[in-house]
């Protein structure tokens, strides 16, 4: 049985601290306990033990509006108050018809600062008779409370979080051969592939509302099940977006920063110098994470409309081509997949590829993906990349930075991966002209993607309007 918090798909319950000096953002709560124990520990060696509830809480906290102050990092990213990773935490759950345990072991984790990770393990958790109507009225409800005793005497107190069991549960698919978290029965995702969105901005005019309008057509031509959209100013508000909510393909989170993390977070963001633009996409992220847990077999990360999923053979169906290869893989403990972005350019000559339709007017690339070499490593590695990455939100609850996915240990992270396989097209000049070739880059004419232009023809997706026009030929970032 898998549990979530209450409330809409994604909710995020606040809560204050200290008195209101501080205010806690629960940015999801996530868990499964299993209700045939016997049967799971048969799958498992007779020295491991399984808790009958586990618990993960993605928690962000920061000092009230009164206070002035924001935390940011040196890339001027949002960070968590450091009390929130630093401090040991225990949980409780409780019922509205009295039911009480506590955990019985519990972790906290911050990657990079940005959220705290909270996992809480029950050795028992407390139920009523299954044929007892009183259940389906059963209410519950979560505690987050310090293991040092004089910080819960301050307020350092997180209370009565509602956690919600799901309802309707698809059949269990066995799992034998598996790691431990693996071997675990529980329900299969429902979804192939989801898609999420960085904290978007700005996206308000005919052009930027064509760009979002064929972003969102081309991955729903090629299979993409859901995407969860973020914006920092309600740019993405309007009639644009009401068919796709309407008809269940996209969930819509505007002014993100205002409404999950703070007042102060949303002026400050809104800012247009301080901090980065980016500042709020790992809390974002991590959102997308915990609410798709359960939901979705892979979170594809495509931080602007600018970035669209392909390969070097032109992908059509993301489902049969991605998600069934990798099935073995993730049931085998996969949590990342390193996906290249690759930047499209208007290439040596003046002008762009006559089309009416973004992909299209972008046929020439960089012959290698993006690349940042004084940063993340000496050597040329992952960690120079600035990936669109897959993660396994059953694996995966944080990505630093927004490009780098950290997965839980004992996980597996697919690296390198082949371009004929998968990328993210990064249209990088759809919103500005800019010098986006690298030093040691050549442009490689592709044009992989141009099956969509008859899809969009026959969908009858309007032309778009004309975006920024190139003076000169492509030039090389310095």
């Amino acid at each position: 049985v898998r549990w979530r918090s209450c409330g809409p798909p994604g909710a995020v319950h606040i809560r204050g601290l200290v008195a209101n000096r501080f205010r806690a953002s629960i940015l999801g709560v996530s868990g499964i306990s299993h209700r045939s124990r016997d049967y799971c520990r048969s799958l498992l060696p007779a020295e491991e033990s399984l808790p009958s509830l586990s618990i993960e809480v993605s928690l962000f906290v920061t000092p009230s509006a009164a206070d002035k102050c924001t935390y940011v990092d040196g890339q001027r990213l949002f960070q968590t108050f450091p009390l929130t990773y630093l401090a040991a935490w225990t949980c409780d759950i409780e019922s509205s018809l009295g039911l009480k345990a506590t955990s019985s072991s519990s972790s906290v984790v911050s990657y990079a600062g940005s959220i705290a990770q909270i996992r809480c393990d029950f050795d028992d958790t407390p139920t009523t008779e299954e044929d007892d109507d009183r259940s389906e009225k059963e209410e519950w409800f979560l505690t987050l409370r310090p293991s040092e005793p004089v910080l819960a005497e301050s307020g350092w107190l997180i209370e009565k979080v509602p956690i919600c069991k799901w309802q309707s549960l698809p059949a269990l698919r066995p799992q034998q051969e598996h790691p431990l978290a693996q071997r675990v029965p529980g329900p299969p995702p429902s979804w192939g592939l989801t898609v999420c969105s960085e904290v978007l901005y700005g996206l308000t005019n005919r052009y930027r509302q064509g760009v979002v309008l064929e972003w969102l057509e081309y991955h729903r031509l090629i299979g993409v099940n859901h995407m969860v959209l973020y914006d920092a100013d309600g740019c993405l508000e309007g009639d644009l977006l009401e068919p796709y909510i309407l008809t269940g393909f996209v969930t819509y989170f505007p002014r993100f920063p205002r409404s999950a993390l703070s007042e102060a977070h949303f002026a400050i963001h809104t800012d247009q110098h301080l901090p980065s633009h980016a500042a709020p996409d790992a809390q974002a992220a991590a959102h997308c994470l915990s609410f798709q847990r359960g939901l979705t077999e892979w979170v594809a990360f495509l931080h602007s409309p600018d970035e669209f999923l392909s390969s070097g053979k032109g992908l059509r169906n993301v489902q049969r081509e991605i998600v069934e290869p990798l099935r073995p893989l993730r049931d085998e403990g996969l949590a990342v997949v390193d996906v290249p972005a690759i930047y499209f350019t208007h290439g040596p000559e003046l002008g762009l590829r006559e089309s009416p339709y973004l992909p299209g007017r972008y046929i020439y690339r960089s012959s290698k993906p993006i690349e940042l070499p004084k940063w993340g490593s000496t050597r040329a590695s992952t960690l120079n990349r600035f990936p669109s990455p897959l993660a396994n939100p059953d694996r995966v609850g944080e990505l630093v930075t927004e490009h780098f996915p950290r997965a839980k240990p004992g996980s597996l992270y697919l690296d390198d991966v082949p371009q004929d396989f998968l990328r993210a097209n990064h249209y990088g000049e759809t919103f500005r002209i800019r010098p986006i070739l690298q030093r040691g880059s050549v442009w490689v004419r592709d044009e992989s993607i141009l099956w969509v232009e008859d899809s969009f023809l026959r969908l009858g997706l309007p032309p778009l309007a004309p975006g920024p026009v190139p003076t000169g030929p492509a030039v090389y970032d310095t």
